[in-house]
């Protein structure tokens, strides 16, 4: 049986950092937008956050606990990735009413 080796994580801080400037890829709104967030990072830690994360950066949080988003950076170009999460933030966005279908 192949078995494919668990990508090593890498210290993405610097990314991470960077988004703070950006816009979510799903909902558009700034990164500073309270309602673009979870609370500190994926709420690993109760304290409150003094930065408001967009949604897509605690989805990237969350799967470099998990050890996908190294692989994620390094073998899917960006476009790909915000192309992907535009799709599901539509998808989820009709799923949540019918009636928007014509939106």
């Amino acid at each position: 049986m192949n078995v494919v080796p668990k990508p090593k994580t890498v210290d993405d801080s610097d990314y991470l950092k960077s988004l703070l400037d950006e816009r979510c890829v799903i909902t558009d709104l700034p990164a500073t937008a309270n309602i673009s967030v979870i609370a500190h990072h994926a709420g690993h830690d109760k304290k409150r956050d003094d930065h408001a994360l967009p949604m897509g950066q605690i989805e990237h949080t969350r799967l470099h606990h998990m050890g996908e988003a190294s692989y994620l950076r390094k073998y899917a170009p960006d476009h790909l990735l915000i192309a992907m999460w535009r799709a599901l933030g539509e998808k989820m966005y009709r799923e949540s009413s019918p009636e928007r279908d014509n939106d």
